[in-house]
């Protein structure tokens, strides 16, 4: 994704420790010259033994250019990833989340309607809704997504104010994706009636 030009991202939930996700940002960077993201979930139920500081300083050490973050206030975490150097991105499912991240000072907020595969937050507002009141409501930049997966959906989001696209379950159809092939295939036989949370 890097190498196409958008911001490839490693999710941190992947690794066990603090060395594995380094070993995973060294081998990014063998692949990349260009910029890319950690993602950190920081729902201790994700992350075994609640490791985000393990993965915060990793982040630090290695440089990372960009850490979005998700899951709870990241005002605990801010300073030490700015110090750092990193620019950082905090995933919102609401207004009021988005807002709580801009008072923590992230550079910048995604946000995910309803229609995304990942964590949908608890209002069920849609990415049409989402997007322009979060837009309206922060004076950051707006990365949105939920349902984006294609040009279409692509430009519908920066439509909306959003000024970038966040996309993830469309990226398990690809062939770098470990999914079994049978699953890729039925992910691509889905219709508008083939969502499920």
């Amino acid at each position: 994704v890097s190498n196409a030009g958008g911001l490839g991202t490693i999710s941190a939930s992947l690794y066990h420790s603090k060395e594995e996700l380094l070993e995973a940002i060294a081998r990014t960077r063998s692949l990349t010259e260009n910029t890319f993201c950690v993602n950190i979930s920081m729902f201790p139920e994700v992350v075994e033994g609640e490791a985000t500081w393990d993965f915060i300083h990793a982040c630090c050490e290695s440089k990372v250019p960009v850490v979005e973050l998700s899951g709870r206030d990241p005002k605990d975490y801010v300073p030490t990833l700015k110090a750092a150097g990193c620019k950082v991105i905090h995933k919102s499912t609401a207004v009021r989340f988005a807002k709580k991240a801009e008072a923590a000072g992230v550079d910048a907020v995604s946000v995910v309607g309803y229609e995304c595969g990942g964590a949908p937050g608890n209002d069920d507002v849609t990415t049409m809704v989402l997007i322009p009141s979060v837009v309206d409501a922060v004076n950051l930049p707006v990365i949105g997504g939920g349902g984006v997966c294609d040009a279409r959906s692509y430009l519908a989001v920066r439509a909306l104010g959003a000024e970038g696209a966040v996309l993830g379950t469309r990226f398990m159809a690809t062939q770098e994706c470990m999914l079994h092939e049978n699953f890729k295939e039925r992910m691509m036989q889905a219709d508008e009636r083939s969502t499920v949370v």
